[in-house]
């Protein structure tokens, strides 16, 4: 294996790597494939891709995010009773 086959495994794994991450967010809804052609593609933003760039853009609608994906499992459990527990004492504290 030459140097150049190196090079062409590598941009073959970063290629696939991007075509994978692209395929997720088109299956996801926040783009559209515009072309079928296979030497080049279009791509275009579509409105949920748009309002989840807004929310990536804070910490906030980062940690909103964050939530939203795992609030199912054991973490989310673990989150909303952080949160309520929180909330309680501060309630508790500012009344007394």
């Amino acid at each position: 294996m030459t140097r150049t086959d190196g090079k062409r495994v590598a941009d073959r794994a970063v290629n696939r790597m991007t075509a994978q991450s692209v395929q997720l967010l088109i299956e996801r809804g926040l783009l559209e494939n515009k072309t079928a052609n296979l030497r080049y593609f279009e791509l275009q933003l579509t409105g949920a891709g748009i309002a989840m760039a807004r929310r990536c853009n804070t910490f906030w609608g980062r940690a909103g995010l964050f939530y939203e994906e795992h609030h199912n499992g054991i973490l989310g459990l673990f989150l909303t009773v952080a949160v309520s527990a929180v909330t309680s004492l501060i309630t508790t504290y500012l009344r007394t």
